[in-house]
């Protein structure tokens, strides 16, 4: 039931954006050196000026939630400490999964963000030793391993 709930918000996402084909096309008469308008939606998928056919095969998986230029957009400057637990219970598939939140969480980042990532078991210690007492500014992708 849940996903048919999705399903038509995503539906009713999409056909309140239709309006947008006008906009874009009167942005682009207006100024003919504009090559692409993006509208990313809360839902999930994107509407762009011009448009692209949508190929069905492979199954296109995008979605614009995940990507810099609309995380960026959508959330505020945020101040993240994460911290990983490294005692003796996290070995083999545990401290795989855990690392790949890690990484997840990292690339959901933008510019304007800033972290830093801890190791505890025992003791607290930085996963770099250099930024021990500092934020760091995410620049590039920035993964934990």
């Amino acid at each position: 039931k849940k996903k048919k709930n999705i399903a038509a918000e995503v539906i009713k996402s999409i056909q309140w954006s239709e309006n947008l084909d006008q906009i874009f096309r009167d942005n682009y008469k207006n100024d003919p050196t504009l090559s692409w308008q993006f509208y990313g939606s809360s839902t999930g998928f994107m509407r762009q000026f011009p448009a692209a056919k949508w190929k069905a095969e492979p199954v296109d998986l995008y979605d614009c939630r995940l990507r810099s230029w609309y995380m960026e957009a959508a959330t505020s400057p945020k101040d993240i400490i994460i911290l990983l637990d490294s005692s003796g219970s996290m070995k083999g598939q545990r401290l795989d999964v855990a690392k790949k939140v890690v990484n997840t969480i990292l690339d959901t980042l933008g510019t304007n963000d800033f972290v830093n990532v801890f190791t505890f078991g025992k003791t607290v210690e930085p996963a770099v030793k250099c930024f021990e007492e500092t934020l760091v500014q995410v620049l590039i992708s920035f993964y934990y391993y």
